[in-house]
């Protein structure tokens, strides 16, 4: 009678043990479980890089697409730029932001930043064709010739336009290349394209005035007017303007000068541009007004400062001008004013060095 009730009470801790290991063993199953499920969402809800691709994607081409639309409305490009900064910023290795950035800097005329981004764009893809061309004409706005050069024969040897001619043609004129420079232009003129090639007809005008053979420039630069009148881009003064030049350079100051205020009474806003004020200036010293010529260089600076789009390589040659009429004119002190402005906005501009020199030896 003893042993029954033990054998009961050892088989009831037995069912004991039993239920507590089974309840432990679901216990750790349910963890693991847990555990693998919490692991499975976070790897499914957790940073998705094809997702995060398209969203940049996403948004450059929406920025690309008001980059159009601002430049065919001609609205300012200002109120575009934190946007396009804000993308560079979060995506500094994707050439199309790079691209955009370079070219909204272009826009405003802050050719040292377009270009710094062009290069960086081509630090990531250095066979982008467009973005050698891009920056082959930053640096020849900067006057950077050996850069500019590398830069357009990259693009050339990729791919070969109109454009491309017209601007490596530029870049040997200006480095005094002149055979060069005509197989260009005239490379440009044969060379198949949308746009019109007023623009190598100009350079040959300029490379014919230089030679003396006036009668030719001059027919080239109305050619360049003709065809120029069938480009929106271009400026209804700009080739008129090289005429007057030519004409000058012709020694035919009357005709010259005659024609310069047919130019201006025709289109009173070529008056702003730098290169009306460099024939009014040319003009006036021709006819002994030398001293009026500070006046509207000052007033040209005065509006190009007040531009917040001002193109400061403009800005810089037309302080350069402005400072080497005051040393003509004997005002040191004026010079010098002017010199420090052109050292704080263009401190590599080609002509400061020889300008402080003078000013230094004339003081």
């Amino acid at each position: 009678m003893v042993v029954l009730p033990r054998a009961r009470a050892r088989s009831g801790r037995a069912w004991v043990v039993a239920v507590a290991v089974v309840l432990l063993v679901a216990v750790v199953g349910a963890a693991a479980v847990w555990v693998y499920v919490d692991r499975q969402h976070n790897t499914n809800t957790g940073p998705d890089p094809e997702a995060a691709r398209r969203q940049a994607d996403l948004r450059i081409q929406s920025l690309q697409e008001q980059f159009k639309a601002y430049s065919e409305g001609d609205l300012d490009f200002r109120n575009l730029l934190p946007e396009v900064r804000r993308f560079v910023t979060d995506y500094p290795d994707r050439t199309d932001g790079q691209r955009l950035l370079g070219q909204l800097y272009a826009q405003l005329g802050r050719w040292d930043d377009a270009l710094a981004h062009f290069d960086r764009a081509l630090e990531i893809d250095p066979d982008d064709a467009a973005l050698h061309e891009l920056a082959g004409t930053c640096a020849g706005k900067l006057g950077r010739w050996d850069e500019a050069e590398s830069h357009l024969k990259s693009a050339m040897a990729m791919r070969t336009n109109r454009d491309l001619h017209l601007m490596l043609g530029n870049v040997y004129f200006q480095t005094e290349r002149y055979d060069l420079a005509e197989q260009q232009y005239a490379t440009a003129i044969t060379t198949s394209a949308q746009s019109p090639p007023h623009k190598a007809y100009s350079g040959l005008a300029d490379l014919r005035s230089r030679e003396d053979r006036h009668d030719e420039a001059l027919r080239l630069v109305d050619d360049a007017i003709d065809w120029g009148a069938h480009d929106a881009d271009v400026k209804a003064w700009t080739y008129p303007l090289q005429k007057v030049r030519i004409l000058m350079d012709a020694g035919q100051m009357d005709a010259a000068g005659a024609y310069l205020i047919a130019v201006i009474d025709a289109e009173p806003e070529a008056t702003y541009t730098l290169a009306y004020v460099k024939l009014q200036a040319r003009l006036w010293s021709h006819q002994g007004r030398a001293a009026v010529i500070p006046g509207v260089y000052e007033d040209l600076v005065s509006r190009l400062i007040a531009d917040p789009d001002r193109d400061t390589v403009v800005l810089g040659e037309a302080l350069a001008d402005l400072a080497y009429w005051r040393l003509e004119l004997d005002q040191p002190e004026r010079a010098a004013q002017t010199l420090r402005s052109l050292r704080s906005v263009r401190p590599d501009h080609p002509r400061l060095g020889e300008l402080e020199s003078r000013l230094a030896t004339d003081s």
